[in-house]
């Protein structure tokens, strides 16, 4: 399954969702990256982020770990 990351291109870092004792949004680490699930979404998120802070993000593609939960099967 692919999903989509955004990174701030000047620090490398990851859109994340709020995380850690002071809830950081930011990190290198793509553990914590906030998942978009299609590239519409991504590029949306990219898009409002870039018209309120004024600042471009990148869309990344992200292979996730393959699930093993089959939807076929029920």
């Amino acid at each position: 399954m692919t999903s989509y990351l955004l990174r701030d291109p000047k620090t490398a870092e990851l859109f994340c969702d709020p995380h850690g004792d002071n809830y950081c949004e930011w990190s290198r680490d793509p553990a914590f990256a906030h998942r978009f699930s299609t590239l519409e979404r991504a590029m949306g998120g990219a898009k409002v982020f870039l018209q309120i802070h004024n600042r471009p993000l990148q869309v990344l593609t992200f292979a996730d770990a393959v699930n093993e939960f089959d939807a076929a099967s029920f």
